[in-house]
């Protein structure tokens, strides 16, 4: 079994913190152990650098965000030790014996779990840092799925509990300059399985200073690559150990056990943990999101594969372009919605997948108007009828029922995506009307192929000039094909048509629906083609409705009539009713280009000769 040289664990503040943390452990006759990510994380340093057995000083020690202690010794213990770090951080910032950044972490405690945790925003420099002081302890479950119920116990025990043999790996931390006490009796722990006794004989005070304590092969299994759990059973326990095992298999290149596959694909299929919800699974699916959005899609497809996204719902399957959709939902929002979470984002978008609710309000079944999304869309000449409100209520229903966590405005917003997608749907036919058959609108040409290695691009990746030199740049009409006769682009959709429609959107909304327009390369060859030549210019109904999108996110939204209230005041409109209506309408022919003159006027003066002709119209 290795050893690992406890100088060269953490860097250099970090040390210092649980080096405090050991101290104050050992005054109140606690054990300190560091368990789980930190060990198995500094393994894979090593066997990387093939420094496993020789000198660890070579390795240095990456700067880890989050460090998981167990305190071996009584109930609370954990509570007890936090606490009393956290007071001596405090007083030696204050009496200047440390530097000032110890002293800013946050004591969060969770007496229910007899754990707490130190928070720091920014420590040092080096990013977030939260360092969990836990109470060594086992669980047990009242039912398959349920959260655990919590009481002190052994580090043995402690290990026992855990999800992975990866994870349950853990080492001693002793204060520096402290020999360990040296106890040559054996103790014996039995304990207890699902379906088994597993006899566990513990030496614990034998052990020796950085000795790995590994009691179930974590350390072969490393080596190995592959991932299992603690013990048969494990996932029947607990289905979201299942998330874990395939985010850990997917974030370090490893594979799930052959054994381990088998016995997650039959908990799944037994349907026990269908729709189990809560926070914890929340929990798991924002560690699944926040990775890089190749790396999230995969996570996320082997977890469809296995049957665990029943845990959210036994209908939920996820689309095979989903990497694209989840990069260009992060663009997006970090342009167009800047402070809103992209975790938060791409659970939206991926709840957004599950199928409708079994019936319209006048009892037509939904997968008839599932199907839409298959037929040639040139087949179609009249819009689509309005969403009855009773689906968006049983839309909404149907999220709120997952119990993900989703906040009331969220949940809203699951109705809203339904009815912007039939919106972008409806103008897409009134489009089909005007071109009659022709050719389509002209966008960007195909993207290149991104290399294997690196992640997809696509043209609406490219981020957008938002300042208001750029608004005005682009023609409104500057992507018109010039094939089109005169009579087909007075029938196109118009710029003030689109806007009209959208703009009672958020642009969260808005994002989600442009995610899920999906690959715009897989969208060119397939039946929503809108095209009849194979001009690689030619585009799909789905890009050209991402193309409305941009242009209103991008520009379309921004422009104003060139007239305010007060001008139309001042030229002697003074009902409030007709002022608004008149703003409209200007709004709407600046939009359209009708306020663009050729004659050197202003469009100011081209709005008065508008609002003239209005007068005389009316």
């Amino acid at each position: 079994m290795p050893n690992l040289d406890l100088k060269y664990f953490f860097v250099s503040p970090q040390s210092q913190i649980v080096q405090m943390a050991a101290t104050i452990a050992q005054a109140q006759g606690f054990k300190l152990y560091a368990v789980g990510g930190v060990v198995r994380d500094r393994l894979l340093e090593l066997l990387a650098a093939d420094r496993v057995a020789g000198d660890q000083s070579a390795v240095a020690p990456t700067f880890c965000n989050d460090i998981d202690l167990v305190v071996e010794g009584q109930a609370e213990a954990g509570l007890q030790v936090a606490i009393a770090l956290h007071q001596q951080l405090s007083q030696l910032v204050t009496a200047n014996q440390l530097e000032s950044d110890y002293g800013t972490a946050r004591l969060l405690t969770f007496a229910q779990f007899q754990t707490a945790e130190l928070f720091w925003p920014d420590f040092f420099g080096l990013g977030s840092f939260t360092l969990d002081l836990a109470t060594a302890r086992q669980e047990t479950y009242a039912q398959p799925g349920a959260n655990p119920q919590v009481q002190a116990s052994t580090i043995d025990r402690d290990l026992y509990r855990r999800d992975l043999t990866i994870n349950a790996l853990a080492v001693e931390i002793l204060p520096v300059g402290n020999d360990p006490f040296i106890n040559q009796d054996q103790n014996i722990d039995i304990v207890a399985g699902q379906n088994q006794q597993i006899v566990i004989a513990k030496q614990q005070n034998s052990r020796q200073p950085g000795e790995l304590i590994d009691l179930f092969g974590g350390y072969e299994h490393l080596c190995q690559k592959q991932v299992y759990p603690i013990r048969s059973g494990s996932f029947a326990e607990d289905p979201r150990r299942i998330f874990r095992a395939v985010r850990f298999a997917q974030r370090f290149g490893f594979t799930i056990a052959p054994t381990t596959r088998d016995e997650i694909i039959a908990t799944t299929a037994s349907g026990q943990h269908d729709h189990i919800g809560g926070a914890r699974l929340r929990s798991e699916l924002n560690y699944v999101v926040a990775h890089r959005p190749r790396l999230a899609a995969e996570m996320l497809r082997s977890l469809d594969e296995l049957g665990a996204l029943r845990c959210i719902d036994r209908t939920l399957h996820i689309p095979g372009d989903l990497s694209w959709q989840l990069r260009r939902l992060r663009k997006w929002l970090a342009w167009f919605a800047p402070e809103y979470p992209i975790v938060s984002g791409a659970i939206e978008l991926l709840v957004a997948y599950l199928p409708l609710p079994d019936h319209l309000h006048n009892e037509q079944p939904i997968e008839q108007i599932n199907q839409t999304s298959q037929i040639n869309q040139t087949q179609r000449s009249q819009p689509l009828p309005n969403l009855p409100k009773a689906l968006i209520k049983q839309r909404q229903q149907q999220i709120e029922r997952l119990d993900l966590r989703l906040t009331a405005e969220q949940i809203k917003r699951q109705g809203k995506l339904l009815q912007l997608e039939q919106a972008l749907e409806n103008l897409g036919q009134e489009y089909l009307g005007g071109l009659n058959g022709g050719d389509g609108l002209l966008l960007s040409p195909k993207p290149q192929a991104s290399p294997k290695d690196q992640e997809p691009q696509d043209q609406w990746q490219t981020q957008p000039d938002l300042s208001l030199a750029s608004q005005f740049e682009i023609p409104i009409n500057a992507n018109i094909n010039p094939n089109i006769n005169a009579n087909k682009i007075e029938r196109l959709i118009k710029p003030s048509q689109v806007v009209t429609t959208i703009e009672a959107y958020d642009p969260v909304t808005m994002t989600i629906a442009a995610a899920r327009l999906g690959n715009i390369d897989q969208a060119k060859n397939s039946d929503w083609s809108i095209s009849k030549n194979s001009n690689e210019n030619s585009t799909s109904l789905k890009t050209w409705q991402l193309r409305l999108l941009w242009l209103y996110l991008t520009r379309w939204q921004y422009i104003k009539s060139p007239l305010s209230g007060h001008d139309l005041k001042e030229l002697g409109y003074s009902q409030g009713r007709t002022i608004g209506i008149l703003l409209h309408k200007l709004r709407a022919a600046q939009l359209d280009g009708q306020l663009n003159p050729f004659d050197g006027s202003s469009s100011r003066e081209a709005a008065v000769k508008l609002l003239a002709e209005f007068d005389r119209n009316n």
